[in-house]
């Protein structure tokens, strides 16, 4: 098993500073980024949202009370999102080195700031890679390299 903690400074900060209609600068050029995604929100009623991705799938958003919620919040969205994007790294890397693994499962624990805006302060990330003969060395590379090079959410 192994372990990863983070404290997602530069992370927060590209939250925090997310402006609309944002722009994207290339050697002091204004140019367009290389791919344009879109996507569609409505609200539904109370604090409920449903947001569709260009490619049709959707996501029911729910930031009201715990109890009465019908979705994860926006926030645990980004969570989750951070979950999937590094497991979905690790899983390319680790098949495309030949790693024989079974399994793959990560539990986050994350703390946010305690002011507003509400930006995550520190999310630790537990892997868990099951399979035979798996080497703990490309294990960790696989996370390294997603935490460090690939995973677009922003761990």
């Amino acid at each position: 098993m192994i372990t990863r903690g983070r404290t997602p400074i530069r992370w927060a900060g590209r939250i925090t500073t997310l402006r609309a209609p944002a722009k994207f600068i290339y050697g002091g050029d204004l140019a367009p980024p290389a791919k344009v995604m879109k996507a569609h929100l409505v609200h539904i009623e109370g604090m409920r949202f449903r947001a569709k991705a260009d490619d049709g799938h959707e996501i029911l958003f729910d930031g009201g009370e715990a109890e009465s919620r019908r979705g994860p919040s926006p926030v645990q969205a980004t969570l989750l999102a951070t979950m999937a994007c590094t497991a979905s790294d690790v899983v390319s890397i680790l098949r495309k080195e030949r790693v024989p693994f079974r399994a793959l499962e990560i539990e986050a624990e994350a703390e946010r700031a305690k002011d507003v805006p509400r930006v995550f302060t520190k999310i630790h990330l537990h892997y868990r890679v099951r399979g035979d003969h798996i080497q703990e060395a490309a294990v960790k590379r696989a996370i390294d390299l997603s935490s460090e090079k690939y995973c677009t959410v922003g761990i």
